[in-house]
């Protein structure tokens, strides 16, 4: 017997991509600001602002 996971990959891939991507973004968020910091216009000032703070 198949399960419906074999059955309907696509279902199954999207199913998980949904959940992946909803724990995953608060990091991309993350992530998005810190490209923003040091590749921006207001680099490298917001980078050495950042290490200062520590």
């Amino acid at each position: 017997m198949r399960s419906a996971t074999a059955e309907r990959p696509e279902g199954a891939l999207a199913a998980y991509e949904r959940d992946l991507f909803a724990r995953s973004a608060p990091v991309a968020q993350l992530s998005a600001a810190n490209l923003a910091r040091f590749f921006g216009p207001d680099a490298p000032t917001s980078v050495v602002d950042l290490f200062a703070r520590r």
